[in-house]
């Protein structure tokens, strides 16, 4: 079906996104994601540079399997990435996702080299994507080819649509907590509340610095330069934004 044949539905220009976007009332940006915005590029790249027209921030969320020239194209309007790592093998990917593990990882180091935030998500399938060893090799991939600073999303898979297997123990994302954490600074558990996993502390200091709980996102520890306020420390990045 196209657009035209779904009730309710309106047709938007970039420069009118832009403008709604920009005329909302404490809003900073627009975020391209569900689904792949990757299927939309030419739409995306157009929206994002009105975008930085007037200031607003940019994030695509995505699956990450996207060509390098489209990748660099995009790179100058977007300042932030969320990627779908979805396993580290690519008998999953073949066989799950119908594609292929090494373009993404391409286009996670590529976006790591371009200076641009960064950050990875992981669905936790059970029987499919939660071997831990696999995982380990995962996370120390991250940590050598993105630094160790790259924040990694570990998420709980609930089943739906076609795919009907049990829900992730919430043991098996404790485990994969304290396996990356050890590899990485900023780890967080999703789609589950957890408090203490979904806090950021300081690298250096360990003292709290955004707080998650629920709904609630409390920032408690970081000054507008996004350093920490107990011990200088730099954490994130566009803080003053």
């Amino acid at each position: 079906m196209s657009p035209d044949e779904f009730e309710h539905t309106k047709l938007y220009t970039a420069k009118s996104i832009v403008k709604i976007a920009y005329e909302s009332k404490g809003n900073i940006g627009i975020a391209f994601t569900y689904n792949e915005p990757g299927t939309f590029y030419e739409y995306m790249l157009e929206v994002s540079g009105f975008a930085k027209e007037y200031g607003l921030k940019t994030v695509m969320v995505t699956n990450g399997y996207i060509n390098r020239q489209p990748l660099e194209e995009l790179l100058p309007s977007i300042d932030a990435f969320n990627v779908d790592l979805k396993a580290f093998s690519e008998g999953f990917y073949r066989e799950i996702t119908q594609s292929r593990l090494a373009p993404v990882k391409k286009s996670i180091k590529a976006i790591a080299l371009s200076g641009k935030n960064l950050e990875i998500t992981n669905l936790v399938i059970p029987g499919l994507n939660d071997n831990f060893e696999e995982f380990e090799e995962m996370v120390k991939w991250i940590a050598s080819e993105t630094g160790d600073r790259t924040v990694l999303h570990i998420s709980r898979y609930f089943p739906s649509y076609h795919l009907k297997i049990d829900a992730t123990p919430v043991n098996t994302l404790l485990d994969l907590y304290d396996i990356s954490k050890k590899h990485l600074k900023f780890v967080y558990l999703g789609n589950i509340i957890d408090k203490v996993r979904g806090t950021t502390y300081c690298d250096k200091c360990n003292e709290k610095l955004i707080v998650r709980d629920a709904l609630k996102t409390l920032i408690v520890g970081l000054n507008k330069q996004g350093n920490c306020i107990h011990c200088g420390n730099h954490v994130i990045n566009h803080m003053q934004d």
